[in-house]
């Protein structure tokens, strides 16, 4: 097979990582470089390093329609999970160790859970990955200290009902005067498409991570409301409010600033470019290649997912194929990629062959008609060659 040059290459992973914005890298540049203090230092060198770092602060919780305060930087949604409920668990009372997730969760969230030897219990999902309000309601109990789930699920792209969830959270705290449960969003997925207006949404703590928005690696960030009992869990000196020890990345800081107010102020043009593009690759797909069907509900989505199940081939083999002529996929998400057929395809009532057959194309901002036409194309190819064999 005759492959595409590294020029030519398309990528269809951005719910893996996103590039670097350069209007991002640009805003990074002087705090690699030339800014390179240390922000805890009190000369001059160290105040600008911590001017950047609360000016970005301030920048995020503007977006997110927060406090300053409320903001703690991390190296990633990853940390923050980790942060975030070990923090809560251990500063709870002892009566307070249910937690209420689904069953679609990040590995992150499902493994971090089953270390803490919480008693969880996994919400089912229906057929498309959605969960009710309702169905949240019934699993809260008086000892419930944490309710979580995404805003996006990172696989299929199926948009969760958080602000419902949120309100009635919400409602039922303030009815009994309680604290808890802390209602947790994962929003990763979520950060290029849809608002995260927080007092919106009535989440207590949300996650984000820069590398799927267009900023850099080893970035993210922890929202947490004022007043929620926290522990630190990376001790040391007194960065982040005390919760995060050790000398802050500015460069990585700044540039996840920059990059969420691009992608919140631009979400609804990348909403209307990307829409069409998806369902293009649907229609092609599931057209084209008889039997394939989609994972996730095909309307209550993100507008860059494109998630299907293909008859009778693998979908690893796939996304090999797709790789060796110059096109970048995935079977699931990047941090489960080698654990077997998808536990998130699984929950969704498919058998263990459809989950191995799934294959994830994430489109972003350069992504063109003619690479979504390519890419059916050999996808066609493919799967009829891999019959075949």
């Amino acid at each position: 097979m005759m492959g595409l040059g590294a020029a030519q290459r398309i990528y269809f992973d951005h719910a893996a990582a996103t590039p670097l914005d350069l209007r991002v890298s640009k805003v990074m540049a002087p705090y690699a470089s030339v800014e390179f203090g240390n922000p805890s230092s009190v000369h001059t060198e160290g105040r600008k390093a911590k001017k950047a770092i609360e000016e970005a602060r301030k920048q995020v919780a503007e977006v997110l329609n927060v406090s300053a305060e409320e903001i703690v930087f991390t190296s990633g949604a990853t940390e923050s999970i980790n942060l975030c409920y070990r923090g809560l668990i251990e500063a709870a009372p002892q009566d307070k160790r249910h937690v209420v997730t689904l069953a679609t969760e990040h590995m992150a969230t499902l493994r971090v859970l089953q270390d803490l030897g919480c008693e969880v219990t996994f919400l089912p999902v229906d057929k498309d990955g959605l969960v009710s309000a309702d169905a949240v309601r019934e699993a809260i109990r008086p000892d419930t200290v944490l309710v979580t789930m995404m805003y996006v699920n990172n696989e299929i792209g199926t948009i969760l009902p958080i602000t419902e969830v949120g309100n009635m959270i919400a409602k039922m705290k303030r009815t009994k005067k309680e604290i808890y449960p802390i209602f947790y969003t994962d929003a990763v997925q979520a950060v290029n498409s849809l608002s995260l207006d927080v007092k919106k949404l009535h989440v207590d703590a949300l996650c984000l991570s820069g590398s799927k928005m267009y900023g850099p690696k080893g970035s993210g960030l922890l929202y947490m409301k004022k007043g929620t009992p926290m522990k630190a869990r990376i001790m040391g000196g007194t960065q982040e409010h005390g919760m995060r020890a050790g000398t802050e990345n500015v460069s990585a800081i700044v540039g996840l600033a920059t990059a969420l107010k691009m992608a919140q102020t631009e979400h609804e043009d990348y909403e209307r470019r990307l829409r069409p593009l998806q369902e293009m690759l649907f229609d092609g797909i599931l057209t084209k290649i008889p039997g394939s069907t989609v994972n996730g509900h095909r309307t209550q989505r993100v507008c860059n997912n494109v998630n299907v199940s293909l008859p009778k081939v693998d979908g690893e083999a796939v996304v090999m194929y797709l790789d060796s002529v110059g096109i970048a996929a995935s079977t699931a998400s990047s941090c489960t990629s080698s654990a077997g057929a998808s536990h998130v395809i699984k929950a969704l009532g498919k058998s263990v062959s459809e989950a191995e057959s799934s294959v994830r194309l994430t489109l972003g901002r350069s992504t063109t008609k003619q690479q979504v036409k390519k890419v059916i194309q050999e996808l066609v190819r493919i799967v009829a060659l891999l019959k075949i064999s």
